[in-house]
């Protein structure tokens, strides 16, 4: 007692000594019950550690390397079909634009006018990204972006020789200007061929109306200058008479 209460019996000093331990062992208690908890949170973060890592070593990594080597095996094997489909296509034009007839200056005396105001939105040649299913992969025209309802202009005087829907080209107007000269408008607007067959036309007189008939993404001209009934370059030939195309 002596102990707990101090020297000389000091009865205040044994309180606070009774109350020093009782406040040791409360502590004491909360200590554990915290130390419990925590290794309660231990546990359980344990627990989930093991069953993330069990997902993981359930994830079949093997079959998806080997899926990921097939998948890119048959991208570089398509690559190389198109790549080879290109080069098929680039040599197949290049022989075709060698066997197209020459411009030799026909009708080069006469007015031409620009068939349309726009803009050039695509041009002659090979195009192994068709913009449609179904359309040639060589291009026999010039297109000129325009507004629907835009006016189109005869290139130069003729006969008409064609006015008529006619497959992919839409609404369609040909023109026979002598000399084995001829040009060719498609995609015009519903309702706006302003011509007919036989029709005799003068240069720049208009003959019809800007719209995207036929296999067309959206409004424009597809333009095309014939010499002997094949379609060759229009720009050069356009340029040739001081006219540019777009």
């Amino acid at each position: 007692m002596q102990a707990v209460f101090g020297a000389g019996n000091d009865l205040l000093a044994g309180l606070a000594g009774v109350q020093r331990v009782t406040q040791i062992t409360g502590d004491a208690e909360k200590l554990q019950a915290i130390a419990a908890q925590r290794s309660e949170e231990a546990a359980a973060s344990e627990a989930q550690a093991q069953a993330a890592w069990d997902a993981v070593d359930a994830v079949p990594v093997d079959a998806l390397e080997a899926a990921v080597a097939e998948a890119e095996s048959a991208v570089t094997a398509a690559r190389a079909a198109l790549s080879s489909v290109q080069s098929k296509v680039a040599s197949t034009s290049i022989a075709l634009i060698d066997s197209l007839p020459r411009d030799a200056g026909q009708l080069s005396q006469q007015g031409w006018a620009s068939p349309v105001t726009g803009r050039k939105s695509d041009g002659y040649g090979p195009r192994p990204n068709k913009p449609l299913a179904g359309v040639n992969e060589f291009h026999r025209g010039t297109d000129i972006a325009a507004s629907c309802g835009s006016p189109l202009f005869a290139a130069t005087g003729g006969t008409v020789l064609e006015a008529r829907p006619n497959g992919s080209y839409g609404n369609w107007v040909l023109i026979d200007h002598g000399a084995g000269v001829s040009t060719g408008y498609a995609h015009l607007a519903v309702g706006g061929v302003l011509v007919s067959a036989g029709q005799i036309v003068s240069p720049g007189q208009l003959i019809g109306t800007v719209g995207s008939t036929g296999a067309s993404t959206g409004c424009h001209l597809h333009f095309e200058v014939r010499l002997g009934g094949v379609a060759i370059d229009a720009e050069p030939f356009m340029a040739a008479r001081g006219i540019r195309l777009g």
